[in-house]
């Protein structure tokens, strides 16, 4: 496998996304190109990893499954893994064709031991879907240039416009619903949007490619000035059937969202009404939920979230020796991965001893 030095950036959305839900540090698309595996699109700065990654892209090419890896101190398979050294977690979910063949991989790595709830790798599958409908498309434009060259029988819509934009030329795909559509009749466009994108064309002397909708059905349509000829034309597809299906995967996500949030709010309002303190760290020992139990000052809590007691002890101008042996606790824990106790033991604001 190499690395590509060129990356595809149509795939920044969804690995921004992906590096959002799963909180891991790099997100990485490998796609086929011929006999080879290239990475195509990346997030995280760790090249290591990427490396590290090249076995386990290979076994989900070769099962055709998703591979999870939560903790690779305790994964035993030299034969997938290698000789990695770096990394500490992997999700890799294959991106397979219409065939049901695998044409690429979308990885979540990271250095650090990472467990991912289901709904979070359910999201991630319809991210590496979106890739698949993505790789789709460029394909299916591929194929319009290509059969460009026979427009009376290209199965897409070919049309050609004179300089006054008045149709000259169509095919019998156009026919279908095309022409009805965008109210093109006796040679002549009525529908004022397509009519702008074809003087814009003509004026810029460049191609565009515009998405528009009419009667519930969605087309893309790349337009094309040749000034050689003086001529306008039109290379367009129907895509109703990628943006319907597009739509009911946001409406997917869009859902798990919704889902995620409620369970969030039901777990906080569970932990919140517990008549004990409670206080969640992430692997970074950083508060990501703080009860009142634990601290009762509503904006302390606000403020505490995403900081650690080291970020307490300076607001508060005190020692920071509490801080020192929570965390020694916090690396003990992480390191030994069992449960301790400690006791905490200071003055509150009115001089009383607290033990905690």
């Amino acid at each position: 496998m190499h690395e590509n030095s060129h990356f595809n950036n149509d795939f920044n959305e969804i690995i921004e996304a992906a590096i959002g839900i799963s909180g891991a540090s790099s997100v990485f698309i490998h796609l086929s190109e011929g006999n080879q595996i290239r990475i195509q699109s990346i997030v995280g700065d760790s090249k290591t990893l990427v490396s590290e990654t090249n076995s386990l892209i290979k076994q989900i090419y070769s099962t055709g499954n998703s591979l999870y890896i939560e903790d690779f101190k305790t994964f035993n398979n030299d034969a997938i893994i290698g000789n990695a050294k770096e990394i500490g977690f992997y999700f890799g979910i294959p991106i397979k064709n219409k065939k049901n063949e695998v044409i690429g991989v979308l990885s979540v790595a990271d250095n650090k031991r990472n467990k991912l709830p289901e709904n979070v790798k359910k999201t991630l599958g319809i991210f590496a879907n979106l890739v698949k409908r993505n790789v789709e498309l460029k394909e299916a434009k591929k194929e319009i240039d290509a059969l460009s060259k026979f427009p009376s029988e290209n199965p897409n819509l070919i049309l050609r416009f004179n300089e006054n934009c008045k149709l000259i030329y169509n095919n019998e795909a156009s026919n279908i619903n095309f022409l009805s559509d965008f109210k093109i009749k006796d040679n002549h466009i009525n529908d004022q949007i397509l009519l702008s994108h074809l003087k814009k064309v003509k004026v810029k002397g460049a191609k565009e490619n515009f998405i528009e909708t009419r009667n519930e059905r969605h087309y893309s349509l790349n337009i094309l000035y040749v000034q050689e000829f003086n001529h306008i034309n039109i290379y367009g597809a129907d895509i109703t059937g990628f943006i319907n299906e597009l739509n009911e995967k946001q409406k997917s996500l869009t859902e798990l969202k919704y889902e995620m949030e409620n369970q969030k709010e039901f777990h906080e309002f569970i932990l919140n009404n517990m008549p004990a303190e409670i206080a969640i760290f992430d692997m970074s020992h950083r508060y990501i939920f703080i009860n009142p139990q634990a601290v009762q000052n509503e904006k302390i809590r606000k403020f505490l979230i995403g900081k650690d007691d080291f970020d307490y002890v300076e607001f508060k101008g005190i020692s920071d020796e509490k801080a020192v042996e929570r965390r020694k606790a916090f690396n003990n824990i992480i390191r030994t991965r069992q449960f301790i106790r400690w006791t905490d033991d200071f003055n509150d604001k009115k001089g009383n001893r607290k033990v905690v």
